[in-house]
């Protein structure tokens, strides 16, 4: 512990910064109730936060200006010398360098989470493909050392002739590890997750730490989410995150971008138990599925016809955990409409 810490209501904040500074986790089980039988309360603990020996240690190492503690928003006056290009700051950000490389290390010293990312296609729309496959190459760039990942293209229909010009768009992307599978299962609009099961159902049973990500063909990804896959996934939790809506309008031309793009609402992981009133407002291709739980899912239902989206997102919902993740992971075009894709 630094010896020039004046303030005993401080100790245990300090004690936490430093066990992260030595590249150690330190957290608190949100399970437990504790007793404090020292002489802090919220009013000693404001004054510690602002007094000069801990503001010194605190603006001395990072560049934060405020951070969360189990009391709540502590709020430090600090130098902007990092806004500065002239100006040699060494300081780190507590959040995203010393916490954040923290977990990352302990996450990619374990064996790395299989995470199969699929989409389907009917053979038409192939500047959309595009655009999803340069999405899905940025994010393979950046994936590479945290996940064990794998793009799986599904055809809707056997066409020979839509096979091979599939087979050539992906030829462009073969330095990201991409297959073309016909598809199995129902026909029908709706069944997309029962259809990815059955596609990958041979060969990704069997091992707790794999993943389906069904996004559809139209949207794309969000590269910036990959950091946090390792931490958020977990063989016994449905994950759900954010999407971005975006108007866009398309040309007639082969080009992979719209010629027209405006943000516009970001719709919230916490809808996700909307499908419980019987109205969707988050998309399917926010959702990442434990191998195993759909298994279970599907030898419940494959003897029936409740294997629709709705069917296995209310058996979700009703059945296992359901993580509410607050970080966009897909960008979706408005013109194409979701809500009503999924409720025919």
């Amino acid at each position: 512990m630094p010896e020039d810490i004046k303030v005993q209501e401080i100790y245990d904040l300090v004690l936490v910064i430093q066990s992260y500074i030595v590249g150690l986790i330190c957290g608190i089980d949100s399970t437990l109730f504790v007793i404090h039988e020292g002489s802090c309360d919220m009013r000693a603990f404001e004054y510690a936060t602002r007094e000069p020996s801990f503001t010194g240690y605190f603006v001395e190492r990072f560049i934060n200006h405020r951070f969360i503690t189990i009391n709540g928003l502590a709020c430090v006056e600090n130098r902007y010398n990092y806004l500065v290009p002239e100006m040699m700051d060494n300081r780190s950000g507590f959040y995203t360098d010393c916490i954040g490389s923290v977990i990352s290390a302990i996450y990619l010293a374990k064996p790395l989470k299989k995470l199969y990312l699929v989409t389907m296609t009917d053979g038409r729309s192939f500047n959309k493909v595009r655009r999803f496959l340069d999405s899905v190459r940025v994010f393979y760039s950046v994936a590479v050392d945290v996940v064990d990942f794998e793009m799986i293209i599904l055809l809707e229909k056997e066409d020979v002739s839509k096979r091979i010009s599939l087979d050539k768009i992906v030829d462009d992307y073969r330095d990201v590890p991409i297959r073309v599978k016909n598809k199995s299962g129902p026909d029908n609009e709706g069944y997309e997750f029962v259809n990815t099961f059955m596609a990958l159902e041979d060969e990704c049973i069997g091992n707790s730490e794999n993943y389906i990500w069904f996004v559809d063909v139209n949207d794309f990804i969000m590269p910036s989410i990959v950091a946090y896959l390792p931490i958020v996934l977990h063989p016994d939790v449905v994950t759900v995150f954010d999407v971005q809506v975006f108007n866009e309008r398309w040309d007639e031309s082969d080009r992979s971008v719209p010629y027209q793009v405006q943000q516009t609402e970001r719709i919230k992981s916490s809808s996700y138990y909307t499908w419980l009133m019987g109205e969707q407002k988050l998309s399917k291709s926010a959702l990442i599925f434990p191998v195993k739980l759909f298994q279970k899912f599907y030898d419940v239902h494959k003897e029936t016809d409740c294997q629709s989206n709705e069917a296995l997102l209310m058996y979700f919902a009703c059945n296992v955990i359901v993580d509410t993740v607050p970080l966009v992971a897909v960008g979706i075009g408005c013109d194409h409409d979701f809500r009503k894709a999924d409720k025919k």
